[in-house]
Protein backbone atom coordinates (compact mmCIF):
# COMPACT_ATOMS: atom_id res chain seq x y z
CA UNK A 1 0.00 0.00 0.00
CA UNK A 2 1.15 3.53 -0.64
CA UNK A 3 0.36 6.43 1.65
CA UNK A 4 1.37 10.08 1.92
CA UNK A 5 3.15 11.59 4.91
CA UNK A 6 3.20 15.31 4.23
CA UNK A 7 4.70 15.69 0.76
CA UNK A 8 6.42 12.26 0.87
CA UNK A 9 4.77 9.10 -0.46
CA UNK A 10 5.74 5.85 1.28
CA UNK A 11 5.16 2.20 0.41
CA UNK A 12 4.75 -0.50 3.01
CA UNK A 13 6.13 -3.13 0.58
CA UNK A 14 9.70 -2.03 1.43
CA UNK A 15 11.57 -0.56 4.38
CA UNK A 16 14.82 1.36 4.84
CA UNK A 17 17.64 -0.18 6.87
CA UNK A 18 20.68 1.66 8.30
CA UNK A 19 23.10 0.76 5.49
CA UNK A 20 25.00 3.68 3.91
CA UNK A 21 23.26 5.55 1.12
CA UNK A 22 25.40 4.11 -1.70
CA UNK A 23 23.09 2.86 -4.39
CA UNK A 24 19.82 1.47 -3.14
CA UNK A 25 21.12 -1.29 -0.86
CA UNK A 26 19.25 0.27 2.08
CA UNK A 27 15.84 -0.58 0.56
CA UNK A 28 14.69 -3.97 1.82
CA UNK A 29 11.57 -5.98 0.91
CA UNK A 30 8.94 -6.37 3.60
CA UNK A 31 9.57 -10.15 3.50
CA UNK A 32 13.03 -9.54 5.03
CA UNK A 33 12.78 -8.96 8.78
CA UNK A 34 16.46 -8.12 9.39
CA UNK A 35 19.21 -6.58 7.26
CA UNK A 36 22.13 -8.99 6.92
CA UNK A 37 24.64 -6.13 6.57
CA UNK A 38 23.73 -3.57 9.25
CA UNK A 39 21.52 -5.74 11.48
CA UNK A 40 18.58 -3.31 11.44
CA UNK A 41 15.20 -4.84 12.23
CA UNK A 42 12.25 -4.10 9.98
CA UNK A 43 9.97 -3.34 12.94
CA UNK A 44 12.29 -0.51 14.05
CA UNK A 45 12.74 1.11 10.63
CA UNK A 46 10.61 3.39 8.43
CA UNK A 47 8.76 2.40 5.28
CA UNK A 48 10.59 3.18 2.05
CA UNK A 49 9.90 6.24 -0.09
CA UNK A 50 7.96 5.30 -3.21
CA UNK A 51 10.10 7.43 -5.53
CA UNK A 52 13.29 5.69 -4.33
CA UNK A 53 11.76 2.23 -4.76
CA UNK A 54 10.74 3.10 -8.33
CA UNK A 55 14.16 4.66 -9.05
CA UNK A 56 15.82 1.47 -7.80
CA UNK A 57 13.75 -0.49 -10.33
CA UNK A 58 11.99 -2.57 -7.70
CA UNK A 59 8.45 -3.87 -8.36
CA UNK A 60 5.74 -2.12 -6.38
CA UNK A 61 1.96 -2.36 -6.23
CA UNK A 62 0.33 1.04 -6.42
CA UNK A 63 -2.79 0.91 -4.28
CA UNK A 64 -3.53 3.70 -1.90
CA UNK A 65 -4.98 3.88 1.57
CA UNK A 66 -8.09 5.32 -0.11
CA UNK A 67 -8.85 1.87 -1.54
CA UNK A 68 -7.99 2.52 -5.20
CA UNK A 69 -7.57 -0.50 -7.44
CA UNK A 70 -4.03 -1.93 -7.38
CA UNK A 71 -1.67 -1.34 -10.27
CA UNK A 72 1.73 -3.04 -10.39
CA UNK A 73 4.80 -1.32 -11.81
Amino acid sequence: MIYPIGNIILTDEYWDCECPDDGFDYIKPISLSRCGKCGALQEDQPSARLNEVIEAGLPVTLNSARGDMPETL
